[in-house]
């Protein structure tokens, strides 16, 4: 970890502090030993508050994630860490260069994080630590409650995006589903569908005539509808880990089957504001907050967040 890294784990940790206290932040500085201490944090907060939004670490990630999955030698969705590292995804890199990928969707999102940008998990494991998760990687419901309480606004390592048509490539996009939107307790009988989440490979674009007319008649085929105050569709083109086929799927359909690491693209449905409503994938209905289904997996809320660059 680098020396700003070692900074930020200090500051992430004293702002964590500090928010767990009763006291109000001003009152806490003017309180707290000596001055050396005070001049500390306000540094450190200086530090935060001068780290911007860029594009170079999230670019980074997309990079690596496109050399992956268009160099795939064998890919799988699986819960199961790797043999190589017990506590890791299965992500390696074969001796032809090429890669094997068998993990979840979380499971590959945080392995490309690992490798970019170590630093930004401390942000998904406190978020672990709030919710009450006990797994060896953030589910996809952690990175949505994480980029959802961020709203607008950011931590050290990432900022949230309310509105999907500002999403840029190397984006994070993430949703909860059902009883995950809520805060939930590790045990007990649950759904292993925590939600999903993807890597944006490219910007979101509003879905053509003959696009829109397809979904129409396929919604029409199964007597749905688009969700509750949608104002546009979007298709947002991913790059992730899953078991559900996706519009124009580039690399799942090389393999045995849809499970695993893929290039393809879903369809997102926004309100006015650009507010994710709903998430539709080919032939299914849109799943969206509280619609229900005989599967009992369609209510669903989104997070999209993006990696901050140190400087």
């Amino acid at each position: 970890m680098t020396a700003l890294g070692i900074v930020a784990v200090a500051a992430d940790w004293l702002i964590n502090w500090i928010e767990g206290t009763s006291l109000n932040n001003r009152d806490l500085l003017t309180r707290l030993p000596n001055g050396s201490i005070r001049r500390a944090a306000l540094w450190a907060g200086t530090l935060c508050l001068s780290w911007g939004v860029h594009a170079g670490v999230a670019q980074d990630v997309l990079r690596l994630a496109d050399d992956v999955a268009t160099h795939l030698n064998d890919t799988a969705y699986t819960h199961k860490p790797g043999a190589a590292d017990p506590a890791g995804p299965d992500v390696q890199r074969m001796p032809n260069g090429r890669y094997s990928v068998h993990t979840d969707c979380s499971g590959w999102v945080t392995w490309l994080v690992q490798q970019k940008r170590p630093e930004a998990l401390i942000s998904l494991r406190n978020e672990m630590l709030r919710l009450g998760a006990k797994r060896k990687w953030p589910q996809a419901y952690v990175w949505q409650h994480l980029f959802t309480r961020l709203g607008g606004g950011r931590d050290l390592f990432w900022v949230g995006i309310a509105d999907l048509r500002a999403a840029q490539p190397g984006d994070i996009l993430s949703w909860c589903s059902d009883q995950y939107c809520d805060t939930r307790q590790e045990g007990g009988a649950h759904s292993d569908n925590t939600g999903h989440v993807a890597i944006v490979a490219a910007p979101p674009v509003v879905l053509d005539e003959a696009r829109e007319r397809a979904l129409r008649e396929s919604l029409e085929s199964h007597d749905a509808e688009l969700p509750p105050n949608t104002s546009s569709v979007y298709m947002v083109n991913v790059i992730d880990s899953s078991t559900t086929r996706h519009y124009d799927d580039q690399t799942r359909s090389k393999f045995v089957g849809t499970s695993g690491l893929g290039k393809g693209a879903i369809y997102i449905a926004v309100d006015e504001n650009g507010k994710p409503l709903g998430v539709q994938f080919p032939g299914g209905v849109f799943r969206y907050e509280g619609a229900k289904a005989k599967d009992g997996e369609r209510s669903v809320s989104f997070g999209i967040g993006r990696l901050l660059d140190p400087y």
